[in-house]
């Protein structure tokens, strides 16, 4: 069964001139119910702060959709936004990972064998073991050539993706900066 449409369109002006869709549930157009609720949150900010966030709390499986769907609408722009905070707070955000995994070895240590499994999961028997390691002998000369610049050593196609995973050969591996490899994640 299909849903019922939540609006709709006349193409008469409302009561108060506006020519825009209208609720079914009510008969009052988008722009007067939008005006009020604005209205209302000028008025009456804390009122709308604390509605905000009882509702926010009660329905986090809601807030959690809309996060998602805002972020993959707004990739770029939280990217450049990521980049630019990142290029400013490098030193706080470089001592604040090292104080966690300090804080919790044993967490830390999960996280680099889950991605040491990873690796060797993805390593065909054919792969070449020589010209990977070459790929990271000329990230580490990278380092030592240019030590302002952060140097990762990238899958193209991500060991763990969500919906195609690559292999650990030397074909799949890329020398970037930690800041496109940050921004890039397990995208490809």
């Amino acid at each position: 069964m299909a849903d019922k449409a939540l609006r709709y369109f006349t193409g008469k002006p409302c009561p108060h001139g506006h020519v825009c869709e209208r609720y079914v549930s009510t008969w009052q157009c988008v722009e007067c119910v939008v005006g009020c609720s604005s209205a209302w949150k000028a008025a009456n900010p804390e009122q709308s702060v604390k509605s905000n966030k009882k509702w926010r709390l009660a329905h986090p499986h809601k807030v959690r959709e809309w996060k998602l769907a805002s972020q993959k609408r707004n990739r770029a722009s939280a990217n450049a936004r990521q980049r630019r905070y990142h290029a400013v707070h490098r030193e706080q955000n470089n001592a604040r990972i090292a104080a966690w995994a300090k804080a919790n070895p044993a967490k830390n240590s999960a996280k680099t064998m889950r991605r040491h499994a990873a690796e060797l999961q993805r390593m065909p028997a054919w792969a070449d073991h020589t010209a990977i390691g070459m790929v990271y002998q000329a990230a580490q000369i990278a380092r030592v050539t240019w030590p302002d610049m952060e140097i990762h050593v990238d899958h193209m196609l991500p060991l763990r993706g969500r919906t195609v995973s690559g292999l650990h050969t030397h074909r799949n591996l890329q020398i970037i900066t930690g800041l496109e490899n940050r921004s890039k994640a397990i995208h490809f």
